[in-house]
């Protein structure tokens, strides 16, 4: 991890919004847990949701896993914009080329897990 991202992680890990975030995954047990958008690039402010990516390896299908951690997300995190994806298909999805998931990985911040293996 370079300077900037590190630098960038222990800001958003200073967040209040984001420690409430990574509580109410913990039980969900995610493998990474990814924030990109406005957050990432510290342009948030007070009407900016939240952009969530969440590594998890699970055989629940995917509408059933966004229900089933959303309904775990506290009020208190405000508008929450979630996608879970398990390792198989995150990495698909980077081999294919996805646009959205390269973006993930250059611009998003991981603030919770290790990095993937490239």
């Amino acid at each position: 991890m370079n300077e900037a991202a590190a630098s960038r992680k222990r800001r958003l890990l200073g967040r209040k919004k984001i420690r409430l975030l990574l509580a109410a995954l913990a039980p969900y047990r995610p493998r990474q847990v990814y924030v990109f958008g406005s957050w990432a690039r510290s342009e948030d402010d007070e009407l900016s949701d939240l952009d969530v990516v969440v590594i998890k390896e699970t055989t629940t299908p995917f509408l059933e896993r966004l229900q089933q951690v959303g309904r775990t997300l506290p009020p208190e995190l405000g508008a929450v914009d979630l996608l879970i994806y398990t390792p198989s298909e995150f990495e698909a999805m980077l081999r294919g080329g996805n646009a959205f998931a390269e973006t993930i990985i250059e611009e998003g911040c991981l603030i919770y897990g290790t990095p993937p293996q490239k």
